[in-house]
């Protein structure tokens, strides 16, 4: 038979501890007052708990008296706690009335009761007279009249106790899952927090080097109609533009900023026509509408090949990047001509794909645009109008992506829902006391599942922290091989 399915081994659940067995538990709760208050920390573990209880069982069944498992002499100590704080005695003071009873008790004889199986366990009290037995019938016992005495190898089973037993074991078990639980999430919040370290270093270190960078001198190339200079890297000199000469430019189109750098103003009317007739071959610049038919990287190659087009004419040369805003400088003119006091008719333009307004939609410029073309651009080519989106696209595609790997990972735990007032159960509810043990097993397993996918959470960002720290490694490798190179 198994012990563990009983109080103790064979019949000695039913009788009740000693007085010296009572005296010696109350001893050793008052000589370890944290096991005596029952609350963990990282000074008094779980295991910590565990191995007093055994050192008690040990001290308990060596003394004569009922024998029993750690589990039970636990139980018999919380229920001689709420008799304690029901009579209002201190440990000190029934220590006291214990030791009164012990000399009395020592007196009584016992005798050897055998188990199933004929072996000897234990003592009982001896009594002259017959065990006399109530009526009244239990579960798994055989119905006794007065006067009637109990086999000596008959244990009695208690149905209640085994249901008991077996919801604090399965209690202890998820409180260990959820003890691991939180240790996971408290060593990923400690890798997350040393990664964090290492990676502000890092920086720091990158920002160092970038200025020991700074004091180098990079002499350009020479080009035909550019001035060979030699530009210094640092933030807070002067920095000069190159400047491209053109016989289609005087001096009075050039604009002089405050800072000291210049830029051209003027475009010649071959350069306009030809912009205005590449926009024609191809409108959905002119839109800015990106999707999977026309990406970004689709669009910048256009933007290429429109500012060489317009190189290729005389005029002032640049990059596509200034060409590019040249041309939505004229596009800025037309959405607000109240602030430039000019009529230029630029088609609309819609706003581009993630919904925000750039700063390159806003720039003033002086450039003088032939409205008959704009006109016919917008005539041929008028674009659709849309309106921007409020929220993220690729934050919600994120989220929604990630819920549904999460419940269709057969390993994830079931999503957690969170119950009403009215839906919630009342404990008054349920007939019998094994559903009540059931229902609180069934919380606490939710509460388990939950605390693991949360710790299984942490140890994602915590990996992800790492990776993060070697793109910062690597990134920091290679700006040492640039500095000496």
């Amino acid at each position: 038979m198994n012990s563990e399915g009983i109080a103790g081994e064979g019949a000695s659940r039913h009788y009740k501890m000693t007085n010296v067995q009572k005296q010696k538990l109350l001893q050793f709760m008052e000589d370890h007052p944290k096991l005596q208050k029952g609350k963990y920390d990282y000074s008094f573990t779980m295991e910590q708990a565990r191995d007093l209880w055994m050192k008690l069982t040990k001290i308990l069944n060596a003394t004569q008296g009922p024998k029993k498992t750690w589990l039970y002499w636990r139980k018999s100590w919380h229920d001689l706690q709420t008799m304690q704080r029901k009579t209002g005695k201190t440990t000190k003071e029934i220590l006291a009335d214990m030791e009164r009873d012990v000399e009395a008790e020592s007196k009584i004889e016992y005798l050897d009761v055998g188990r199933l199986d004929g072996s000897v366990d234990q003592k009982a009290p001896t009594s002259s007279s017959p065990a006399v037995v109530s009526a009244s019938s239990s579960r798994g016992a055989p119905k006794l009249t007065k006067n009637e005495k109990l086999p000596d190898n008959f244990v009695l089973l208690d149905h209640d106790d085994n249901v008991e037993h077996e919801y604090y074991k399965k209690k202890l078990e998820l409180m260990e899952r959820q003890t691991i639980a939180f240790e996971i999430q408290a060593q990923s919040q400690q890798i997350q927090a040393e990664t964090l370290l290492e990676i502000a270093e890092t920086i720091k270190d990158v920002k160092e080097m970038l200025k020991d960078m700074n004091n180098l001198r990079i002499p350009r190339v020479d080009r035909p109609g550019v001035l060979a200079e030699t530009v210094e890297l640092n933030p807070k000199a002067k920095i000069q533009k190159k400047f491209i000469f053109c016989t289609a430019m005087s001096s009075d189109d050039v604009e002089i900023w405050p800072d000291g750098r210049r830029r051209y103003k003027r475009i010649t009317v071959k350069q306009q026509e030809r912009m205005f007739k590449f926009i024609e071959e191809h409108p959905q610049l002119l839109q800015r509408k990106y999707n999977k038919n026309f990406t970004t990287l689709q669009a910048r190659r256009l933007w290429v090949k429109f500012g060489e087009a317009i190189n290729a004419v005389e005029g002032p040369k640049k990059t596509w990047m200034n060409w590019k805003k040249s041309f939505l400088d004229m596009k800025c003119r037309r959405d607000k001509p109240e602030g430039r006091g000019c009529n230029l008719q630029l088609p609309n333009v819609q706003p581009s794909g993630d919904g925000q307004t750039h700063e390159d939609d806003h720039i003033d410029t002086d450039y003088p645009v032939d409205v008959n073309k704009l006109e016919h651009l917008t005539e041929t080519s008028p674009p659709e109008r849309i309106q921007p989106s409020r929220t993220s696209k690729r934050s919600s595609r994120t989220i929604s992506r990630r819920s549904g790997s999460i419940k269709s990972d057969p390993q994830s735990p079931p999503e957690v829902q969170m119950n009403s007032n009215e839906e919630s159960y009342n404990c008054d509810d349920y007939s019998n006391r094994d559903e009540l043990l059931r229902k609180q097993i069934e919380v606490i397993e939710r509460q388990t599942m939950a605390f693991e996918s949360l710790a299984q959470s942490m140890r994602l960002q915590a990996e992800v922290f790492l990776q993060l720290s070697e793109s910062v490694d690597n990134l920091t490798s290679v700006i040492k091989d640039l500095k000496k190179s």
